[in-house]
């Protein structure tokens, strides 16, 4: 299992297409660097020990499908900035410490709460 942080440059990556990192002992915050990633399609940070919040910069992520942070320890709202995420299938922040609204524009109006 891996533990540490997510490095800052971690949006230096400029062709990375798949990133899944679920299931270690990551901690600290996900970096606002991660808009850098303009070709990531899939990213998965679920089971881990990340806190703070998500960064707005996902919405830079315009390739964007799936997004999975579920079972963290992040908190704040979900960035409304997301509903630009026009090819976003599937998105699990659950079992965190989020609140507010839920985003209801873009492809969150065909998301269910399940």
């Amino acid at each position: 299992k891996l533990d540490g942080y997510l490095p800052v440059g971690i949006g230096n990556f400029k062709v990375a297409v798949l990133i899944n990192l679920s299931d270690n002992k990551l901690s600290g915050s996900i970096p606002s660097t991660i808009g850098g990633l303009q070709e990531l399609s899939n990213f998965f940070l679920s089971r881990n020990l990340l806190q703070g919040s998500i960064p707005a910069t996902f919405s830079q992520l315009r390739s964007l499908q799936s997004l999975d942070l579920s079972q963290n320890k992040l908190f704040g709202r979900i960035p409304k900035d997301l509903e630009g995420l026009s090819y976003l299938e599937y998105f699990n922040v659950s079992f965190n410490r989020l609140e507010g609204e839920i985003p209801t524009g873009g492809p969150f109006a065909n998301f269910s709460a399940a």
